[in-house]
């Protein structure tokens, strides 16, 4: 069934496969309209991510955080908010499981 059937079809009348698929069409359509979360300096990235600004500055020491970066504007940088989410995801799994290995 396609997206246009199952918008007039009524909800009570659906089964468990046409409401998963309109859920599913939904969020993606929500997903590919949404406009990436841009932060302003260090200090808007670690409140993005919830942690410290420490580890924002030591992460971009490493270099970590360079595939982030979308622009600079002055002194600042501007980082995208979900690829930073993600390298600093990874950089995360690769600290511990050098930790691992240490010990």
């Amino acid at each position: 069934m396609n997206l246009e059937e199952l918008k007039i079809k009524r909800v009570i009348d659906m089964d468990g496969n046409d409401i998963i698929s309109l859920l599913d069409a939904v969020l993606l359509s929500r997903t590919a309209n949404q406009e990436p979360t841009l932060a302003k300096g260090q200090r808007e990235l670690a409140k993005a991510l919830y942690c410290g600004i420490t580890l924002i500055c030591k992460m971009q020491v490493a270099g970590v955080l360079n595939p982030a970066i979308v622009s600079k504007i002055g002194r600042s940088f501007v980082y995208d908010v979900d690829k930073a989410r993600e390298v600093a995801k990874m950089y995360t799994l690769q600290r511990n499981e050098d930790e691992d290995d240490f010990f």
